[in-house]
């Protein structure tokens, strides 16, 4: 195998054979269902009845779980599922949405802890394009914004009630409207200010208008795209996907769209009080016909180890290098099958060597997983969450590096992640913050800010080159404490 790039290893992790059923798993989220240490693999095929989880073996293999840990039945034609903790007992549930005239209606399914599953009972009003988790208004119950079917209709915000019941309360938190945009969302504290606000996209060929919301800190929210000087009318209107992440290390949350294969960046500038264009890539090298439902999402990811997050377009040949200063280049070729769509993305870590997997699938065939081979520059740390109520993910949590013995000053910083449930239209990344970049030799502080101001606090002395657990629960004897994987 190649030493230089991504490489097809489908084949030697058992190529996500399927027990029965449809063979088509063209959409995929990983998530670590049941603990071990490694992370699992949920597939499903836009429009068919075919949810099926792959369990990890130490990563070297996948296998076909699905009927024995409960998740095998007809869960009408799928189009979305996505993880979180919605009892905040340390373990993943898993949401599944439809399609709007599915013959079933979405629906949610409970983790006992162990990976596996069962019907929660609760049903879902409407079909669903996306959703995404959070905890909006600081309660410490994980709420969920189903972004809906059609861009016209609006999405919904169900807020968590204590891990017993998820209510629509999307009128009393956007102003008496809906909240608009459907084909993808993300949550992030943009503007530093400690609350987690809200970013949503249409869809090109709907015509749909991108929406930037801002939370009051209460988990109400209100629209200030014109406001935050953001010029999608101009430049992208109707952009697929959208994401927030650090992309030149100032501890600033930048913005990230996509629209059939053209990536639009925009800086975050003073805590989010405007959004300047400082970058346009044009990753158009599709075997197909982008408006055929390509180039919808992107990979946000630090692929080499440098310390710097690199870019990868769904569907298309080269994962983007970011050289600093907002400048990407060519740097990685995938072997994307010939003539084959995608729309979606799914990456991580999985067999924890310390670089980051991309899984692809395509409309028409399997699930392929591309092993990342690439040459680390450095090395790399990597950090599980468990948030403040206990809750698997920590989403909200926003974790900073730096040099050992020099927390908080930013001479030297290192880089900035804030956990989240996935961006764009259909982006499931690692539940795993990944940091690159590192001196194997060195010493690293972290800097743990918790959401709605529940405090910050430091663990000082970290090695890279391993994978650890990070505890922001202060009912576990103390604030925080690092913990080891099982596998560790």
């Amino acid at each position: 195998m190649s030493e230089s790039g991504f490489v097809d290893v489908s084949k030697e992790v058992g190529r996500f054979e399927v027990k029965g059923g449809s063979p088509f798993t063209d959409r995929a989220l990983v998530v670590d269902v049941d603990g071990d240490g490694f992370e699992d693999i949920v597939t499903w095929a836009c429009g068919r009845c075919n949810l099926r989880l792959f369990m990890s073996h130490k990563g070297e293999w996948f296998t076909d779980e699905t009927e024995e840990r409960g998740l095998l039945g007809e869960w009408g034609e799928i189009h979305i599922c996505n993880a979180f903790d919605f009892r905040c007992r340390g373990h993943y549930d898993l949401y599944v949405g439809n399609w709007e005239h599915s013959h079933c209606r979405n629906r949610l399914f409970l983790n006992d802890g162990t990976g596996h599953f069962r019907p929660s009972g609760f049903h879902f009003p409407h079909g669903s394009k996306g959703v995404m988790f959070c905890d909006v208004d600081g309660d410490g119950w994980i709420d969920m914004l189903d972004s809906g079917e059609q861009d016209f209709e609006g999405g919904t915000l169900f807020m968590n009630l204590a891990g017993h019941l998820l209510v629509d309360q999307t009128r009393e938190r956007f102003g008496g409207e809906r909240v608009m945009g459907y084909q993808g969302c993300a949550f992030a504290d943009f503007n530093n200010d400690g609350y987690p606000d809200m970013f949503t996209t249409g869809h090109y060929y709907g015509g749909g208008i991108c929406h930037l919301y801002v939370n009051d800190g209460a988990g109400h929210f209100r629209e200030v795209t014109d406001q935050y000087n953001l010029t999608f009318h101009e430049e992208c209107n109707g952009v697929d996907g959208a994401a927030f992440a650090d992309l030149n290390n100032t501890g600033n949350l930048d913005l990230i769209a996509v629209k059939n294969g053209t990536v639009w960046i925009h800086e975050n500038v003073d805590n989010g009080k405007s959004f300047p264009r400082r970058a346009v890539i044009e990753a158009n090298d599709f075997e197909v016909d982008p408006e055929k439902w390509c180039g919808e999402s992107v990979a946000v990811a630090d692929f080499d180890n440098d310390g710097y997050l690199d870019l990868y377009v769904a569907g298309t040949k080269w994962v983007y290098r970011n050289e600093g200063n907002y400048k990407f280049t060519k740097a990685w070729e995938i072997a994307v099958p010939p003539g084959e769509q995608t729309r979606t993305l799914s990456f991580g870590d999985l067999n924890k060597d310390g670089r980051v997997d991309i899984l692809y699938g395509a409309l028409t065939s399997r699930l392929r997983l591309y092993r990342n081979l690439v040459p680390s520059v450095g090395s790399w740390l990597e950090l599980k969450l468990i948030g403040p109520s206990g809750d698997a993910g920590g989403y909200g949590v926003r974790i900073s590096l730096f040099d050992h013995g020099h927390a908080g000053d930013m001479s030297h910083f290192r880089g900035m992640r804030e956990s989240n449930s996935g961006y764009m239209y259909h982006v499931a990344p690692s539940r795993l913050l990944h940091f690159g970049g590192l001196d194997a030799k060195q010493k690293y502080d972290l800097l743990v800010k918790l959401p709605f101001h529940r405090g910050e606090f430091t663990i000082a002395g970290v090695t890279p080159g391993k994978r650890l657990t990070v505890d922001c629960n202060p009912d576990r004897g103390h604030h925080a404490r690092i913990l080891g994987d099982k596998t560790s």
